[in-house]
């Protein structure tokens, strides 16, 4: 089940971070940032923006907004997901709910990589600063600029590399 999915990769984040909570051993060395949500800005750096059109704003029959017009559970809709990687292990919900949040853990996996790579190059004038920065859901290098693959929506990593290697210069 699609929803099943995206639950799985959520759940997976939640208990990597739960191992810094606390008084162990790994709380003591290290300080956890909360992360920011990244932008579509952000995403479109990378990603193609029919691509991000898709998986922000899945469109139901009857919406005369200029995205995709789609009747679920045609062929047309089906070929679709397929070119652009959303089947199989890179489903979209099928909940509209589901889907909002989907598109949210897509600029939050984005957001936080892009941090993550901030708190690497920045002088200490804009916050925080880090020797090494961890983003416990991060490493979704599978994403294609325009195709999702190996259960990554969004390619975080590309994302912060862009950021190390310009500096900041490109948008969030």
């Amino acid at each position: 089940d699609r929803d099943l999915l995206l639950e799985a990769l959520l759940k997976r984040c939640g208990i990597l971070h739960g191992a810094t909570k606390g008084k162990g051993a790994l709380s003591s060395f290290l300080t956890v940032v909360p992360p920011k949500l990244g932008t579509r800005k952000l995403l479109e750096t990378f990603h193609g923006r029919e691509y991000l059109d898709l998986l922000q704003f899945p469109k139901r029959e009857g919406d005369d907004s200029e995205t995709h017009v789609v009747d679920e559970d045609s062929t047309e809709y089906q070929k679709l997901l397929a070119q652009y990687g959303l089947e199989d292990d890179c489903p979209i919900p099928t909940d509209p709910n589901a889907r909002t949040l989907h598109w949210h853990y897509c600029l939050a996996v984005a957001g936080a990589s892009w941090q993550a790579a901030s708190l690497l190059i920045d002088d200490g004038s804009h916050g925080a600063t880090a020797d090494v920065a961890i983003h416990w859901g991060g490493g979704r290098h599978h994403a294609h600029a325009n195709k999702a693959g190996g259960f990554c929506y969004v390619n975080d990593v590309v994302l912060a590399i862009n950021r190390l290697v310009d500096g900041g210069a490109a948008a969030n």
